[in-house]
């Protein structure tokens, strides 16, 4: 007779569990962001000003955008989006197979 080892049971059902809820998460995060539509998508980690260079001149760049009607989504892109504007160092994570791998910091 085989025993019962309950910590392997709620093990395997916890994998269960997270492997279900991490597929969930993936199809709320998809349809959330793929119903939208926006004219531009801005990929960018932005550092809290006074932060110069490339920071003051996104953040310019977004305000103008915006203030000539322009609808621009921050770090997501919707199925509609026709335009994509990618900071270099957060290309990795777009484009996969492009760079081998991460820039480091």
């Amino acid at each position: 007779m085989v025993a019962v080892q309950p910590r392997r049971i709620a093990r395997a059902a916890r994998r269960r569990v997270d492997a279900l809820a991490g597929r969930v998460r993936t199809e709320v995060d998809l349809r959330r962001t793929r119903g939208g539509t926006a004219d531009l998508a801005l990929f960018h980690e932005f550092a809290p000003p006074p932060a110069g260079g490339g920071h003051q001149f996104l953040r310019a760049l977004v305000r103008e955008l915006e203030s000539r009607g322009l609808a621009v989504e921050l770090n997501r892109i919707s199925g509609a989006t026709p335009a994509c504007l990618v900071n270099s160092f957060n290309a990795w994570i777009l484009m996969p197979g492009v760079l081998m791998c991460p820039p480091t910091r």
